[in-house]
């Protein structure tokens, strides 16, 4: 059986296996020339398997590998380019609009001259310790109160006033 030592003439580049010369790649051998191969070779060699010798110029070693990357981060960003003006929006017209609310109210109380433009709400406290030294508008009157001040219950929302049914006073 032929030797499968290293050819010590290409410093370890090179292996001659049964008579033929070859370059950078893995060489099965025998547990004892691997050995033999480790003790003699000891920088150019490591070794994979118990039966494996790998070479220093092995294209396993110098291959690029596959990168991995994160489609949700790492995106085509040229798909967020296209047309990006039409689709900006300003607030250029802020103070216009402004002014648009203010006339359209002033017509909507000019329309509804002698009542109010909202609803008559009742004045109530707020709820809690925290705020009960405040008052503010209720949802609506309750039917009691209607009752007692003479307004049938479905008359009322009709001359402007709210209604709360479900409240118990």
């Amino acid at each position: 059986m032929p030797s499968r030592d290293f050819d010590s003439s290409h410093n370890g580049t090179f292996a001659l296996i049964y008579g033929i010369a070859i370059e950078g790649i893995r060489i099965p051998v025998a547990a004892a020339d691997l050995l033999t191969l480790a003790l003699s070779r000891r920088s150019h060699t490591t070794s994979r398997s118990p039966t494996t010798v790998r070479l220093p110029h092995d294209p396993a070693t110098t291959r690029r590998t596959h990168i991995e990357r994160n489609p949700t981060t790492d995106r085509d960003t040229t798909d967020f380019r296209k047309d990006w003006q039409r689709r900006v929006r300003t607030h250029f017209d802020q103070a216009g609009k402004k002014h648009s609310r203010r006339v359209a109210r002033q017509a909507k109380a000019a329309k509804v001259a002698p009542r109010p433009v909202d609803l008559l709400r009742p004045v109530v406290r707020c709820p809690t310790v925290k705020y009960n030294r405040k008052v503010r508008e209720g949802r609506g009157f309750t039917l009691a109160e209607l009752k007692a001040a003479g307004i049938p219950r479905l008359y009322a929302p009709t001359i402007g006033i709210a209604v709360d049914a479900a409240a118990r006073t």
